[in-house]
């Protein structure tokens, strides 16, 4: 039985490989990462901004303030602030953009708010797993998200269906927990990944 176990597990190995080398497995997409809408909080002058943003293709297509406790003067000059960073796509480029005179502090808070929406954005995967929509890889956040919730048992994770969508450089990332616990009695049993991860021609390197 052992023996034939080996022989069946080559065979759908193969069958496998075939048929995402004749396309009805998808061998490579395009990454879908960059969309989306996600809080941030900054620090402003006088307590909490808490901003919603929306991004699009990686750019900032939509800003809405969820809170606020500024002083109105102060306030009505550093929303202006808002329509500057649409189509910023980096933490860099929204801290380039200079704050509005006057109302440095809020507008410093607006700019917090919206960096940590792009942070939490970065960690977030998308997809919903399954084979026409698997979960895109994009980087070392959200490569470090999905190994936490395959080794937490997620069986939307243990089972899906995932793509990397561009090259993950992990050397920033101290003790590097590879993805699934390791042995395959017990508790364990439910927390190995057994789906199916396409590298998609990309490179995972420093690890």
């Amino acid at each position: 039985m052992e023996k034939w176990n080996r022989k069946g597990n080559i065979i759908v190995s193969a069958l496998i490989i075939m048929v995402m080398l004749l396309g009805i497995l998808p061998a490579a997409v395009d990454a879908k990462t960059g969309y989306g809408t996600y809080e941030g909080a900054g620090k402003g002058k006088r307590g909490e901004i808490r901003v919603s943003v929306e991004l699009e293709n990686y750019a900032i297509k939509k800003i809405e303030v969820i809170k606020q406790s500024e002083d109105e003067d102060y306030w009505d000059s550093a929303i202006a602030l808002l329509d500057r960073l649409i189509g910023k796509t980096s933490p860099e480029e929204v801290n380039a953009v200079d704050s509005v005179s006057g109302a440095t502090m809020s507008s410093d808070g607006i700019k917090a708010a919206v960096c940590d929406a792009l942070a939490r954005a970065s960690d977030e995967i998308t997809g919903s797993g399954s084979r026409q929509d698997p979960y895109i890889i994009s980087t070392a956040g959200q490569l470090l998200n999905f190994a936490a919730r395959v080794d937490a048992g997620d069986e939307s994770c243990v089972s899906s269906y995932v793509i990397l969508g561009a090259d993950i450089d992990l050397s920033g990332i101290d003790n590097w927990n590879p993805i699934g616990e390791e042995g395959k009695e017990g508790a364990k049993a439910g927390k190995i990944f057994a789906g199916t991860f396409n590298g998609n021609d990309r490179t995972i390197t420093g690890m």
